[in-house]
């Protein structure tokens, strides 16, 4: 289930944990490799589980049928998994850092039995703290534990960091029909959004690729309906990032619960692709530049034409630095010489 990389370079271990939708995680253990780390990787991800014994298996039967409880099987899943990290973490040696995105993912008494295996323990939520219930519990097991959202940046022992782009990835040239790319889950209120600027673009002979994700039978019959692509498994990173450097015009649609910017915004910054956000924040960050930037706010079709036929900006080295994925590791892991990244003061 873990796996151990090696590759003495720098000959610093992290012990790594990061959610393995879409495969994020996967190419974040690789860069952190070829950076030169020692990796322990204790990503989750979902897997089979099976039932101890017959008298597991009936007492789960027992309680969804007398006790209406649905939730003893996960309870069972997430104890096993439990015990599994325990065990792994035992048998490796002493590490440099600690490290988990999205460090809610994992239980908490593994959480605290990872400090005591390393110099220093960091985190980085990269979803907005209010959006999960009881993250404050773990906040106190890191060093350092760093947000995205200047809001977070209230809670104490929290640090300021971005998304960011993975450098070692180079933008390609776009050649032939003009191409618009969005993916992302379901969420109804920002269904509208979606439509009016697919059907905007399409009006300036734009090719739209619009991927939904939802594993319910229901919201899939309103993706379909709507026009748009719909997946009910999570899509390969790399795939995406296929996707993505396909098109010249990404779509991004901010979640309401937080003001951080999402990975489309940086990745917009790293490949050199032009972007139409609904996040209003991003005007207050370095990176921005009008003519690469359309913040979607009761906008009129004269303006969007006029921002589509605008050439792109090219943004300053220091900047596009600033925000990869190379500059970001060694800024929140403290580790040699970085530009530091720091949030806007939004209110």
């Amino acid at each position: 289930m873990y796996s151990f990389y090696q590759m003495r370079i720098g000959n610093k271990r992290i012990i790594f944990g990061a959610p393995q939708n879409f495969g994020f995680s996967d190419v974040i253990r690789k860069e952190l490799i070829n950076l030169g780390y020692i990796i322990e990787d204790f990503s989750i991800k979902e897997e089979v589980f099976e039932y101890k014994s017959i008298f597991q298996r009936l007492y789960n039967l027992y309680r969804k049928v007398i006790f209406n409880d649905y939730d003893y099987k996960k309870k069972l899943k997430k104890e096993a998994h439990k015990n599994r990290m325990l065990d792994q973490l035992q048998k490796i040696p002493r590490a440099d850092y600690a490290f988990f995105i999205r460090p809610d993912f994992f239980p908490l008494e593994f959480i605290a039995q990872v400090r005591n295996k390393a110099d220093r323990s960091i985190a980085y939520q990269w979803d907005g703290l209010k959006r999960y219930p009881g993250i404050e519990n773990y906040i106190p097991h890191f060093d350092r534990f760093y947000v995205f959202d200047p809001q977070d940046l209230s809670y104490s022992n929290t640090y300021p960091t971005t998304n960011f782009y993975f450098d070692s990835f180079k933008s390609t040239n776009i050649t032939g029909p003009k191409k618009a790319y969005f993916i992302g889950s379901y969420e109804a209120e920002r269904m509208d959004n979606i439509v009016a600027i697919r059907d905007q673009l399409m009006q300036l002979e734009y090719e739209c690729n619009i991927i939904i994700y939802s594993p319910q039978s229901k919201q899939t019959s309103d993706i379909k309906n709507l026009g748009f692509s719909h997946i009910d498994t999570h899509i390969d990173y790399c795939d995406n990032l296929n996707n993505m450097m396909s098109a010249s015009l990404l779509i991004d649609i901010q979640n309401p619960i937080h003001k951080g910017l999402s990975f489309r915004i940086f990745e917009s910054l790293g490949y050199d692709k032009k972007v139409i956000t609904t996040n209003q924040n991003v005007v207050h960050y370095d990176l921005f530049h009008p003519n690469n930037i359309f913040v979607l706010n009761n906008y009129n079709a004269e303006d969007l034409i006029s921002f589509l036929n605008t050439p792109y900006v090219q943004i300053a080295d220091r900047i596009k630095k600033k925000y990869s994925f190379t500059n970001w590791a060694n800024y929140v892991l403290d580790n040699e010489q970085y530009l530091p990244i720091d949030l806007p003061i939004i209110r």
